[in-house]
Parts: C-alpha cells; sequence; structure tokens
C-alpha cells in the first residue's frame, strides 16, 4: 500500500540545454513509498532527463530534489544507493566479468563485507532468475536476462526506490513478460516503482498513478485509467484496449 507521505519531493526543477532548448520547466512532483508510478510523454518530453536528476545523475540548474526531506546532493552517495536506476540500454550498465562479478560491483562499493556481498548477490540473482547463471559471461545473455542482471545489481544495493527507463525497449514478448513479471513482483515486495515509458499499454493496468509529460512539463497527474482520454493530444499513443486487458494477468 502506498504511504501517504513523499519520499521523494521535487520543487521547481528546471533545466535548459545549452542550445537553448528547455528540457525541464519548473517541475514539481511528489513519489510516495511503495507506489508504482508511471512517467509517460513522447520523445523530448523530459521524462529520461527528470530521471537522471532523481538521482544526482544531472544537478538541478535551478529547483530542488529532496530524499527523505534532505536534498539529494548533501549525500548522493546514499542517495545513488537508495534510489536505482534501470537505463533503457542495459548495455551500459553492464561492466562486469561474469553475471556474479557484475552484480557485485554495487555492493563492493559500498565496502561491505565480503561475506555480505556474497549473500546479497545471491539473494538478488536469485530474485531474477539468473542464480544459474551467475558464472556466465553478461555478453551471453538475452536482451531480457541483461535487464534482470541490471535490476539484481540494483537489489544488491538495497535501493528501495527503483526507476526503468523503457524497460521494454527492443525484447520479444517473452522478454516483457520476463521484466514486466519481475517489476511488478518488486512493487508487491514493498520497492517503490518509477517506471518511464511512451509505450503503455504494457503497464497501465499495473500502475497507481501515471504522469504525462510534454515540453518539458508535467501536464497531467492522476489515475492511469482516468487520464487515457488525454494521451494523443499530448503525443502518446493511446493503448488498444484489448492489448491493455491482456497484460492483466499478472495482478
Amino acid at each position: 500500500m502506498t504511504d501517504k507521505k513523499p519520499i521523494i519531493t521535487v520543487s521547481n526543477l528546471s533545466r535548459r540545454f545549452s542550445n537553448g532548448t528547455v528540457a525541464l520547466d519548473k517541475v514539481n512532483l511528489e513519489i510516495y513509498r511503495n507506489e508504482f508510478l508511471i512517467i509517460s510523454g513522447p520523445n523530448g518530453s523530459g521524462k529520461s532527463v527528470l530521471m537522471k536528476h532523481l538521482n544526482g545523475l544531472m544537478k538541478p540548474q535551478s529547483g530542488e530534489i529532496r530524499l527523505h526531506d534532505k536534498n539529494i546532493h548533501n549525500n548522493i552517495y546514499r542517495t545513488r544507493q537508495e534510489i536505482g536506476l534501470v537505463f533503457q540500454d542495459a548495455d551500459s550498465q553492464i561492466i562486469g566479468q561474469t553475471v556474479e562479478r557484475d552484480a557485485s560491483f554495487g555492493p563492493e562499493n559500498l565496502r561491505l563485507k565480503r561475506d555480505e556481498i556474497s549473500i546479497r548477490v545471491n539473494k538478488s540473482l536469485s530474485q531474477v532468475g539468473l542464480q544459474e547463471k551467475k558464472d556466465h559471461r553478461p555478453h551471453t545473455l538475452s536482451g531480457g536476462e541483461k535487464r534482470r542482471l541490471a535490476i539484481a545489481g540494483i537489489l544488491a544495493m538495497d535501493s528501495g526506490v527503483l526507476i526503468f527507463d523503457e524497460p521494454f525497449s527492443n525484447l520479444d514478448y517473452e522478454g516483457v513478460q520476463n521484466v514486466l513479471r519481475e517489476i511488478v513482483t518488486l512493487h508487491k515486495k514493498g520497492h517503490t516503482i518509477v517506471l518511464i515509458t511512451h509505450d503503455l499499454g504494457k503497464v497501465l493496468a499495473h500502475g497507481e498513478r501515471l504522469i504525462i509529460m510534454n515540453h518539458g512539463e508535467i501536464v497531467d497527474n492522476g489515475k492511469p485509467l482516468e487520464l487515457l482520454h488525454k494521451l494523443e493530444s499530448c503525443g502518446i499513443r493511446r493503448p488498444d484496449p484489448d492489448k491493455l486487458e491482456n497484460m492483466t494477468w499478472l495482478k
């Protein structure tokens, strides 16, 4: 159940690129503990730029982001431990020579004891169904398995907030099912989920709240099914009702 107190608060967040393009324009947003939040918008709407600000990869030109009511840049180490990102290109997050070594990278940076790292990594790999492939080289994994490996690395850091950027991009139907199942399971276990996507058909049935972005602004914020009629005017393809219903099998 979603906590009524926000875990992350975004206040008047703005970002302008060097060419004059406004990426974010006075964005205000609250993200609550244990909620499943979907952020959608057309290409260039600012959703991925917003994601990079949420754990400090980009620094606000103006405005502020607070985690547990403290500015995230006051302790960026803690921020990146608690708020984990899974990028659209999973290969960009894979650096280990084996699946096990890759999942170990985060907890090693936390300077945990070797026994604790081993416990966390084995647990996280089991959670995403990769324990039997711990000695495999990551490049031999499928696209869906690479996404799940990225998730395992974040889980091994004990991140409470998980942010996914287009997690179903370039996956076949089986890969979509496996990754979506893992995300839904993580939400049920108490993780806060922020899922960024332009393809709402796969996830709308699972989201508790939908944020619609356009031109660097939040143009709507509410229950997903209540905002369906506003999608096309913001450049977002409205999901096919039949496909939307087909994804409820995970509930």
